[in-house]
């Protein structure tokens, strides 16, 4: 039987045609069934459409698919979890998230981070990860929000070198996951900063109010960060998400106001917005395998 070159990476045939065809009639049955019910009836809630829809879409790909596709990163990976609603959301890969709050590319030099991103992002690949399996990797707003401008600082090292250590670092993590699944390791860039010099609300503007870099400064490091991140990738043939070119303001040198978060004390980014971004980007490099 003669697969074309998507066939083999996304795990689709002449035979899985038929079951993606089944599939999607019996996903089309309840979206139609459901529509009624709400449009014409009245008697169930969008909320709960939705939540059925995810419910039915995750028993359904349990069936079905085995391989798998792992987030791996700080607290902005958890925006993947929304992409389970995007129409242009793959089935045939099931998503698994592992998140450590606050994790930076700067503190996987140390095992005695306060967060322990090390040694729970090790445990996880190596207990979790299968080479068949794809692996995203989303950290580095952090580094460039907060970690680098301040240990530079602190040690008396160049932006530059700093960045550079920062990177370093997340380069030995990428590695270890490409040694287990080949090519098929993802890096995303970082997102760009949100938080406004001066602003005191929220915990997370309150902790990194000691950083005197303002947003555009933040903003260029992310920039800059985000390049290295790029040649590192290609350097090792990895596939790479570039958000930058969607969410830079050309006119304004920071982040669209578009993609920030709808509660202005929360500095990540509005998550339905990005995930479309994302899971569009995602698609395209899967593609490419």
């Amino acid at each position: 039987e003669h697969l074309t070159v998507n066939q083999r990476v996304l795990g689709s045939s002449p035979r899985g045609g038929a079951k993606d065809k089944a599939i999607t009639k019996v996903v089309a049955f309840f979206v139609w069934f459901f529509y009624l019910a709400t449009s014409k009836f009245k008697f169930i809630s969008m909320t709960f459409l939705f939540r059925f829809i995810y419910f039915i879409k995750r028993k359904i790909r349990a069936l079905f698919v085995l391989r798998k596709i792992h987030f791996i990163g700080d607290s902005h990976t958890e925006v993947f979890w929304n992409m389970e609603f995007s129409p242009l959301y793959f089935w045939r890969l099931t998503p698994k998230i592992k998140v450590v709050h606050g994790a930076t590319a700067t503190g996987l030099a140390n095992p005695n981070s306060k967060t322990q991103a090390l040694g729970i992002f090790e445990n996880y690949l190596k207990e979790e990860v299968k080479k068949d399996d794809y692996v995203v990797f989303q950290l580095g707003e952090v580094d460039c929000g907060f970690a680098i401008w301040y240990r530079a600082e602190k040690h008396g090292l160049s932006i530059q070198k700093q960045t550079q250590l920062a990177i370093d670092n997340y380069s030995n993590l990428i590695q270890k996951s490409s040694a287990i699944n080949g090519k098929k390791t993802i890096v995303c860039s970082a997102v760009l900063p949100t938080i406004q010099e001066g602003s005191n609300f929220g915990e997370v503007a309150n902790l990194r109010k000691e950083v005197k870099a303002n947003i555009k400064e933040r903003t260029q490091l992310t920039l800059d960060f985000n390049r290295m991140l790029r040649q590192l990738a290609e350097k090792n043939h990895l596939g790479f998400m570039d958000l930058d070119q969607s969410l830079l303001n050309e006119k304004t040198s920071i982040i669209h106001s578009k993609f920030l978060h709808k509660d202005s004390t929360n500095h990540h980014l509005d998550p339905s917005s990005l995930a479309k971004i994302i899971s569009k980007e995602l698609n395209i490099i899967i593609s490419k395998f």
